[in-house]
């Protein structure tokens, strides 16, 4: 789901940054976005370490490389 998520959040913020730069928003909704966009890159990041965790799990019981 982040994967599918950070995208449209990084668009998101790209946005607010702009209107921000025009004059037409304000820098809470700005740090928001970039805090959303932070979280889901923190979970993706997570999601990648759990998958490298769980492989390296059935490696070790099958005794090789997968």
């Amino acid at each position: 789901m982040a994967h599918k998520a950070l995208p449209e959040a990084q668009a998101m913020l790209k946005s607010m940054m702009a209107n921000y730069a025009q004059g037409r928003g304000d820098l809470a909704a700005v740090l928001e976005a970039q805090r959303r966009v932070h979280d889901l890159e923190l979970k993706l990041l997570q999601l990648r370490v759990d998958e490298q965790v769980a492989l390296a799990g059935i490696e070790r019981l099958i005794g090789g490389d997968l």
